[in-house]
C-alpha cells in the first residue's frame, strides 16, 4: 500500500525524528520482511493486526452511516487503532535497526583488531555442535585452560560485553590464517559472527567432514614421517 507507507513515513520523521529518507528505507525494509514472514524471531511482535479488516470495516462503516466524507477525520478517528498499529511496527523496526547498526560498529571494530594480529595458527579447527572444540593445525584438540591463557586482555577489556570470551576471544587472539569450522547449521548467530569477521578466511564445511579430514591429515603425516 503506498498510502501505509507515506504513513510509515511520517510516523519516522514526526515521531522518531528519522527525516534521512536512506535510514527510513532500512526501517521500511525490515518492516516489509517481517511482513513477508523473513525475520521469523520478529513476527511475535507484530502480530494482532489484520490490515484490511481495519480498513474495510472502517469504511463500511462510513457508508452504513452516511456520513460526510473526509480523509482526515477518516484517518484520524476511524483508522485510529490502525495507525496506532503501524507506529508499534515501526517503533519495533527503529530497535531492530539500531541493535543492527550496532552490530555492524562490533564487526568492524573487530575486523580492525584482527587485520593487526599476527597469525599464532596457519590453521585451526573449530568443531560446533551440542558441545564446541578446538583443535590446532596438527589436529589436537586445544584444551580450554589453553584458549583461555592465549586471549589478548585488551579484547576483554575493551569489548567486555560484546566479546565472547569462550569462542570469539580465543578466536581473533589466535587469529589463525584459515578457520576450518564444521557445523549442521552456518545460520546460527555464533557461526554468522565468526564468518562476518574472519570473512574469507572461514571455510565451512559438515560436522560429518571432520573425522574424515582429521584421517586424512594424520594419514599424510604417517606418510611423511616414513
Amino acid at each position: 500500500m503506498t498510502k501505509r507507507e507515506e504513513w510509515f513515513r511520517t510516523i519516522l520523521a514526526e515521531a522518531y525524528l528519522f527525516t534521512e529518507v536512506e535510514e527510513q528505507d532500512q526501517i521500511i525494509e525490515i518492516i516489509y520482511s517481517v511482513l513477508e514472514g523473513d525475520r521469523q524471531e520478529l513476527a511475535p511482535f507484530m502480530e494482532g493486526l489484520v490490515e484490511n479488516g481495519h480498513i474495510e470495516k472502517a469504511v463500511n462503516e462510513i457508508f452504513n452511516e452516511k456520513i460526510s466524507f473526509s480523509f482526515d477525520s477518516f484517518l484520524k478517528f476511524r483508522l485510529k487503532a490502525y495507525v496506532e498499529q503501524l507506529s508499534q511496527w515501526v517503533e519495533i523496526a527503529i530497535d531492530e535497526y539500531k541493535m543492527e547498526q550496532e552490530y555492524q560498529v562490533f564487526v568492524h571494530t573487530l575486523r580492525s583488531f584482527l587485520a593487526d594480529r599476527k597469525p599464532q595458527l596457519a590453521h585451526l579447527y573449530l568443531v560446533i555442535d551440542e558441545n564446541m572444540s578446538f583443535y590446532d593445525q596438527y589436529f589436537i584438540e586445544m584444551k580450554r585452560s589453553e584458549l583461555f591463557k592465549a586471549i589478548d586482555r585488551k579484547l576483554l577489556v575493551n569489548h567486555p560485553v560484546y566479546v565472547d570470551s569462550g569462542t570469539i576471544a580465543p578466536l581473533l587472539s589466535i587469529a589463525p590464517k584459515n578457520i576450518y569450522l564444521y557445523t549442521e547449521d552456518a545460520q546460527q548467530p555464533l557461526v554468522r559472527t565468526i564468518i562476518n569477521i574472519f570473512e574469507e578466511r572461514v571455510k565451512i564445511n559438515p560436522i560429518s567432514a571432520f573425522e574424515l579430514d582429521k584421517e586424512n591429515f594424520l594419514s599424510e603425516d604417517s606418510e611423511n614421517i616414513r
